[in-house]
């Protein structure tokens, strides 16, 4: 009987302090454990790295491996064990992975923490850099079978039809184009099981939350039924070593999807043997492209230093050289030239922007990267994102040698027109349009009265 598994920080806190014997395990890197974890935290690397085969001698070598780690973690079985990593999204689901080689080795108390250690911190919860002491027990591994697939049962499952093959691979390894998330040549060959449907692991994460929990049971019912997936079906979970299958398995799970099981051995497993069939090349149909993201630790780490000193300016510079006619050459910091020319109707060269072009470029640019970041912020996957921008602007006076009556010169009216899809729905996108526009440095440059000082520079 599946038990939800997921446990809030409040609740890890309170249990921290009580006299039920409790093993917390990290599932970081050593060098992000040191840093610091959560009380009490035992640092197992292993639970993400270890990469494992799934014939008799695999699943052995695996049992005896993790029976070792636990066991020197003060696991007995006898205790509850809940385990973490840093974020949900960004860990491929190695907390789950954790989960799911309790499970299978048989320890029937294991939970997860929800949304990770940024759920903790988020929550004002503490860290400590202390390594705990722990007594050496004996973990004794009960098998359960009921939920792991061998490479034989999953080339059994290519035939039956009755049998769901989920995979649950990022873009790049669905399409053929990598072969795992260590590099693109890691494995030898690139693919899928044939027969495989695919929902990318990242879907099961809630889209503009500032921490990645699980979606609602409706909303992975729905993700789930686009790939003939329901309550009653059976299905087989892979991804590349059942990492972020893990992670999927518990959100089947929650959403009441019971008949699942993983092939643990996965991509690494299945494509180093050539005897096993894959279906290479890109599928049918062929998934829209997402757009390759911004880092989300830099924009994380450019967000805090805004938020710790919110009234910093910096300035920026340009130099600007007139070359001859309209053609101005514009430097900024070591980049080649930006040129900046008028239109043949202004008696310029038609080579490039114009000045009023150019500012629309700027603008267009800025908000662009505003829809970006927000998304990145937000866990929100783009396949599109274009923007059409025109102005209409008064130019009577020519620079002052025209027409010198009283109006408005200059832009009069900017309009942008954004054409965005993503994996959220229309409100997400529209709102994150409308969130870029309000927090756009240029857009703002545009709307609000700016101190322009223009004076002759003293050089001569």
């Amino acid at each position: 009987m599946y038990q939800n598994p997921l446990i809030t920080p409040e609740a890890l806190a309170r249990d921290l302090g009580s006299r039920e014997p409790l093993v917390v395990l990290d599932t970081r890197a050593p060098e992000e454990y040191a840093v610091g974890h959560i009380p009490g935290a035992v640092n197992i690397r292993e639970i993400f790295t270890f990469l494992a085969m799934s014939d008799a001698d695999g699943l052995k070598a695996l049992a005896g491996s993790f029976a070792e780690l636990f066991g020197a973690a003060g696991i007995s079985g006898a205790e509850r064990v809940v385990i973490y990593e840093a974020a949900m999204d960004t860990g491929y689901g190695q907390s789950c992975r954790g989960w799911f080689l309790l499970k299978y080795l048989g320890h029937p108390r294991v939970e997860i923490l929800h949304g990770g250690l940024q759920a903790w911190q988020v929550d004002g919860k503490p860290l400590t850099t202390d390594v705990r002491a722990m007594k050496n027990c004996v973990f004794s591994p009960r098998i359960d079978d009921s939920i792991m697939v061998t490479w034989e049962e999953m080339l059994a499952a290519v035939k039956d039809p009755g049998i769901v093959k989920l995979d649950v691979r990022d873009y790049d390894e669905w399409v053929g184009e990598s072969s795992s998330p260590y590099g693109k040549d890691f494995a030898p060959r690139k693919g899928r099981i044939p027969g495989a449907v695919w929902i990318e692991w990242y879907r099961m994460m809630q889209q503009g939350s500032a921490i990645p929990w699980f979606k609602s049971k409706e909303e992975i019912v729905k993700i789930c039924r686009e790939v003939g997936i329901g309550p009653d079906s059976k299905v087989y979970l892979y991804c590349f070593k059942g990492a972020r299958a893990s992670n999927t398995m518990v959100a089947l799970k929650e959403a009441g999807i019971d008949n699942v099981r993983m092939y643990f051995g996965s991509w690494n497993e299945w494509s180093r043997n050539a005897k096993l069939p894959i279906e290479a090349g890109p599928p049918r149909p062929m998934p829209p492209r997402p757009i390759a993201p911004i880092d989300k630790t830099g924009l994380a780490a450019l967000a805090a230093k805004g938020k710790a000193d919110p009234t910093a300016v910096r300035t920026v510079k340009c130099r600007t050289v007139l070359e001859g006619k309209f053609r101005h050459l514009n430097y900024i910091r070591n980049l080649p030239a930006h040129v900046v020319d008028e239109p043949p109707v202004l008696l310029g060269d038609d080579t490039a922007p114009n000045p009023t072009e150019a500012l629309l470029a700027a603008l267009g640019s800025c908000l662009s990267v505003g829809i970006h970041a927000n998304a990145v912020a937000r866990g929100i996957k783009l396949y599109k994102l274009e923007l059409e921008l025109e102005g209409d602007i008064n130019i009577t006076s020519v620079w002052g040698v025209g027409d010198l009556s009283p109006k408005t010169l200059g832009l009069t009216a900017v309009r942008a027109k954004v054409h965005l899809e993503g994996d959220a729905d229309r409100a997400a996108l529209d709102e994150l349009v409308a969130h870029a526009n309000a927090w756009s440095p240029v857009a703002n440059t545009v709307r609000n009265p700016v101190a322009l000082s223009v004076s002759r520079a003293a050089d001569r």
